[in-house]
């Protein structure tokens, strides 16, 4: 009896010593992502100066992620540490400068400031460059052409300031960056709509690759066990600087191969959520 009564115990010590299991969905019907249609319209970030030299125009990117929203109901936790990755893989694996990339997060990832940076990128991208955006954070969607793109349902990456930027606004921003070397990175829910529009070689085609959480109607998750979105998790995290996703054994991750992973690898994790590539450059991608 005392010893049934002393597993008893320890089970119960046991359950409380362990964290529980936190998952949230970056956008969806559970979270109450209420449009601010007038956002600030000024940007208030200092970007790099424009590049002086070829060199310097090399590698450029731009870098969001977004935890804390405005309020606290809609905030996440895990995108910060998906960008900071990204950062890290840039810097470590593909030869980036930290010098010549805009890293938005939290209170500096507004509407204007997302708007601004895109511009830098392609007053400063030259067709050599290797361009890299990638975004962590709510996403959502329209039930009508809201960016007057020809979709009957628009996308959007969701700014720090709850203001919806739409797909159509972002492909027309990538539209004007002149490089043919661009990898674009969504982790966000809905994300699989961004390369669908019906007039876009701005987020699709020639020399791009959109690397997609999930699909256009399906949530993106993060978990409190891996500290990151699922997604950037296997595709950045496990797949290049873990250097699991280097599929031929030559030393390098390409993008194509880090997706290849996280596409494999994504069931042992969640069930909701299927990564979309749309892949428009001639072989495979090392930023």
């Amino acid at each position: 009896m005392n010893l049934i009564k002393g597993i008893l115990i320890f089970a119960v010590l046991l359950s409380l010593s362990i964290s529980p299991l936190t998952i949230a969905y970056r956008g969806g019907p559970s979270v109450n992502l209420v449009e601010n249609k007038n956002p600030i319209a000024i940007p208030d970030i200092s970007l790099p100066k424009e590049a002086g030299a070829p060199a310097t125009l090399d590698k450029l990117a731009v870098l969001v992620g977004i935890n804390d929203y405005d309020g606290t109901q809609n905030d996440l936790r895990y995108c910060v540490n998906d960008v900071s990755d990204v950062q890290s893989a840039l810097v470590k694996f593909y030869g980036f400068s930290s010098s010549n990339m805009v890293v938005l997060t939290d209170s500096t990832a507004t509407y204007a400031n997302i708007l601004a940076a895109l511009d830098w990128l392609a007053q400063n991208a030259g067709p050599d460059s290797t361009v890299v955006f990638y975004y962590s954070g709510h996403g959502s969607r329209s039930s009508s052409d809201r960016d007057e793109d020809g979709e009957k349902i628009d996308e959007c990456i969701v700014t720090r300031e709850l203001a919806f930027l739409w797909d159509g606004t972002l492909a027309f921003k990538f539209r004007n960056i002149s490089s043919s070397k661009i990898w674009l990175g969504f982790d966000s829910c809905y994300s699989g709509g961004m390369a669908d529009a019906v007039q876009d070689d701005g987020m699709r085609g020639t020399g791009r690759v959109n690397t997609m959480a999930c699909k256009a109607n399906q949530l993106s998750g993060e978990s409190s066990t891996i500290q990151h979105g699922y997604f950037t998790y296997l595709l950045v995290d496990q797949g290049i600087l873990a250097g699991k996703a280097d599929s031929n054994g030559d030393g390098n991750v390409s993008i194509e191969e880090a997706f290849n992973y996280a596409q494999a690898n994504i069931r042992q994790y969640t069930h909701s959520q299927t990564p979309v590539l749309s892949d428009g450059f001639a072989g495979d991608l090392l930023p």
